[in-house]
């Protein structure tokens, strides 16, 4: 039973109906946003403006297509991870099941495999880490989306670099 944090033993208290659907966090953004929207899309907007101005002129179109298409799936995937809510999970006064567990800094019941960060304040499922450069948490929720946009990043990289050294037709 999902409760908020109103006392259940107070006469007239709002209490939410079992069946009630709860709501799902749709655009998240975490403690580092200010990084991210400031150096992070700047930092990758920026070297990626750089190469499409002064490396890709003259090349061939296959190319210039999938160098964009990279950055735009670069920039896709970072947007996913910054934005996609990492698995925070409600607040329990009860615990679902015997394997949950009281937190005390979230003051609420937490279920095996989820973690408390001090950084985000909440509790989230999976926690991996706090990332700075995409301004939030990872989690089980946007782990994935994560590891695309880390692997995205070193294949424009390394593409970049391909580039410069002249080796790309």
């Amino acid at each position: 039973d999902d409760d908020d944090d109103d006392d259940d033993d107070e006469p007239g208290a709002w209490r939410p109906r079992r069946h009630a659907r709860q709501t799902r966090l749709r655009c998240v953004v975490g403690p580092f946003w200010p990084f991210a929207l400031l150096v992070t899309y700047p930092l990758v907007m920026g070297i990626s403006a750089t190469v499409g101005v002064v490396l890709l002129p003259g090349r061939a179109v296959a190319t210039v297509v999938v160098w964009a298409v990279c950055v735009v799936a670069l920039l896709v995937a970072l947007s996913c991870t910054a934005c996609r809510d990492p698995g925070v999970l409600r607040r329990h006064r009860r615990a679902p099941n015997a394997t949950w567990r009281w937190n005390d800094q979230a003051r609420t019941f937490r279920p095996p495999g989820a973690v408390y960060d001090d950084d985000l304040g909440l509790v989230v499922e999976g926690f991996d880490h706090v990332c700075p450069w995409t301004g939030t948490g990872i989690g089980a929720a946007n782990l994935n989306a994560f590891h695309t946009f880390i692997s995205l990043l070193c294949v424009c990289v390394i593409f970049d670099i391909l580039l410069v050294m002249n080796v790309v037709p």
